[in-house]
C-alpha cells in the first residue's frame, strides 16, 4: 500500500470514529439542555472554533474579555443562543521575499543547501475548511482541512496539496490555557490534535526554531486530562508520534529528498535544513509515543489575565523508515542516513525523547508572553531549543466602520527570539551540513485587524546559523499575510 493510500485510510478511520462518538454524544443530553449549558461550558473549554486555530489573531484562544474579537463593536452586539454547528473557510494570501543563501560544501549536492525559492513571490499558501460541532454540553468535535497547504508540504513540489490537519472529538471539560476553572473538570480527546505544549495563539505567520523543530504538526491518538483542583492539572497522551524528517527553517520546506542523489535536479532547492517532526500520515502504532504533562495555573475564569507553567516529557522508538508522500527519503532513522551511512554522529540506538517546559502569561491590557524550552535526545543525538515570544494587542479608537463592524480595530506588534543548539556533529562528506549547525532566529512584525475576520500580518525573520566558529550565514525572509475568514 502506498503512503498516500495509507494516509487516506487512517483519515477515513478517524473520521468514522469521530462520527460514532458524536452520535453517541447526542443521546447524553437533550438539545434544549445543550443550548442552555453551552455558554457556561464554553467558559472553561479550550477555544477551538473556526477562528481559534493557531493563527486566529491575538488572544483569540485565550478569550481576553469582550473585546478579544471584533473590536469595540463586539461589546454592543446582541446576545444569541450559541450555535451547535459552525462552519468556516480561511484563506491565506502571501507576499514573500527570501534572500538567496548558498552554502556549497560538496559539488554533487549544490542545490541541497540553497534557499528554497529565493526572490519575491506572491502566492496563496492555504485555503482551509474549519468545522466545529457541539451536540451536547460535554461533547465537542473539531475539523481543520487544509487545501493548497504550500508552507507545510514537504517536499514542497511533490507532497500532496492537502492535509487533514486536525480531526478530533472530545468528551468532558477541558480548561483553557491560563484560566482557573470555576469547577475542576476532566476530559478524553480522540483523533488528530495539536500537542498540549504547542503555542495556540501565535501572533506571527512564521514559526520560531522550537515551534518548527518540535511542535509544528498535530499528532494522532488519545489524550486524557484532569484538573487536580483549580490550580494544578495533569495530562497523558498515547499517540502515533510524528516522524522525524528535515526541512528549511523559513516558510517553504524545500525539495531536499529529491536532491540527495548526486547531481540530481528538482523544482525547488533544498534550503538550509534542520531536523523536525513532520506530518502524521498513517496510523499503525508500531512505535507509539507516550507523553505526560503536569502544570500549574493562576488566573480568572473570564480569561482576561492569567499565568500557566507546564513541565512535560515524551518518548518513543524510531522506526527504521517511515514512508512519506512524495518523498524518496523516508522518515525516522532513514532521515539520518540518506546515503546509506550516518551523516551525523554519534548515531546510536533508536530512542527518541524530549523533556521541556512552557510558560504562558496574559494581562488584561493585551500584553502576552509565551516561552518554551526543550531538551531532545534522538538516536544518541542531543540538542536543546529555547524560544520566547512577546506581543501586545492594542485596541485602536473607532474612526471608521463598515456593516456595523469597526475598520482597523487593533494593531498587535510581536517579537520572537529562538535558538537551537546541537550536541552532535557532521560526518563528512554530507549533503546536509546545516543539520549539525547551531541556529538563532529573531522574528518581528505587526498584525493589523482590518475588518471583522480579515487581518494583515507583516513580519521579517533574521535567521542566522553558525557554519563553524567565527563563520555565520544568514537566511532572512520578509513575509506578508492577508488572512480572510468566512
Amino acid at each position: 500500500m502506498t503512503a498516500a493510500a495509507a494516509g487516506r485510510r487512517w483519515q477515513r478511520g478517524v473520521f468514522a470514529s469521530t462520527l460514532v462518538l458524536v452520535g453517541a454524544g447526542l443521546g447524553l443530553a437533550s438539545p434544549g439542555a445543550a443550548m442552555a449549558s453551552g455558554a457556561a461550558a464554553a467558559a472553561v473549554e479550550d477555544g477551538a472554533g473556526p477562528t481559534a486555530d493557531d493563527n486566529a489573531g491575538p488572544l483569540a484562544d485565550h478569550g481576553a474579555g469582550p473585546l478579544a474579537e471584533g473590536g469595540p463593536d463586539a461589546a454592543a452586539a446582541p446576545s444569541h443562543a450559541p450555535r451547535r454547528f459552525k462552519l468556516g473557510i480561511e484563506l491565506d494570501a502571501n507576499f514573500r521575499h527570501s534572500d538567496d543563501t548558498r552554502v556549497a560544501f560538496h559539488p554533487a549536492y549544490l542545490r541541497a543547501q540553497e534557499t528554497v525559492d529565493p526572490g519575491s513571490h506572491a502566492e496563496v499558501s492555504s485555503v482551509a475548511l474549519l468545522a466545529d460541532y457541539d451536540p451536547a454540553p460535554l461533547w465537542h468535535a473539531h475539523l481543520r482541512f487544509n487545501g493548497v497547504n504550500l508552507y507545510y508540504r514537504n517536499p514542497t513540489s511533490t507532497d500532496h496539496q492537502y492535509d487533514l490537519a486536525e480531526l478530533w472529538v472530545r468528551f468532558g471539560r477541558e480548561t483553557r490555557t491560563a484560566v482557573e476553572p470555576e469547577q475542576p473538570g476532566l476530559y478524553l480527546k480522540l483523533g488528530k490534535f495539536e500537542r498540549p505544549e504547542r503555542q495556540q495563539d501565535r501572533h506571527l505567520q512564521s514559526y520560531g526554531l522550537v515551534g518548527t523543530a518540535f511542535d509544528l504538526f498535530a499528532d494522532a491518538g488519545l489524550e486524557a486530562g484532569a484538573d487536580l483542583g483549580r490550580h494544578v492539572f495533569a495530562k497523558v497522551v498515547v499517540s502515533q508520534g510524528n516522524p522525524l524528517f528535515v526541512r528549511d527553517t523559513n516558510a517553504l520546506a524545500g525539495d531536499t529528498p529529491e536532491l540527495l542523489e548526486p547531481y540530481s535536479e528538482a523544482n525547488l532547492n533544498g534550503g538550509l535544513t534542520i531536523l523536525y517532526d513532520t506530518h502524521v500520515e498513517r496510523l499503525d502504532f508500531a512505535h507509539p509515543q507516550y507523553a505526560g504533562y503536569l502544570g500549574w495555573r493562576l488566573g480568572d475564569p473570564a480569561g482576561a489575565s492569567g499565568l500557566q507553567l507546564m513541565a512535560w516529557g515524551r518518548r518513543r522508538k524510531l522506526a527504521a523508515s517511515v514512508d512519506l508522500p512524495g518523498s524518496s527519503l523516508g522518515g525516522d532513522l532513514e532521515t539520518l542516513q540518506p546515503l546509506g551511512a550516518p551523516i551525523v554522529v554519534p548515531l546510536r540506538g533508536n530512542g527518541k525523547q524530549e523533556v521541556g517546559g512552557d510558560l504562558w502569561l496574559y494581562h488584561a491590557s493585551g500584553l502576552s508572553l509565551f516561552a518554551e524550552y526543550v531538551d531532545q535526545l534522538v538516536a544518541g543525538l542531543g540538542r536543546t531549543g529555547i524560544e520566547a515570544e512577546a506581543a501586545w494587542k492594542i485596541d485602536l479608537p473607532l474612526v471608521w466602520a463598515a456593516r456595523g463592524r469597526q475598520l482597523f480595530a487593533y494593531a498587535a506588534p510581536a517579537v520572537r527570539w529562538s535558538k537551537l543548539h546541537n550536541r552532535f556533529y557532521n560526518n563528512p562528506p554530507t549533503p546536509e551540513p546545516s543539520l549539525a549547525w547551531d541556529w538563532e532566529k529573531v522574528d518581528g512584525g505587526v498584525r493589523f485587524g482590518i475588518w471583522a475576520e480579515v487581518d494583515l500580518t507583516v513580519e521579517y525573520s533574521w535567521n542566522r546559523t553558525v557554519v563553524r566558529p567565527g563563520v555565520t550565514e544568514n537566511e532572512n525572509e520578509l513575509l506578508g499575510t492577508l488572512r480572510i475568514r468566512l
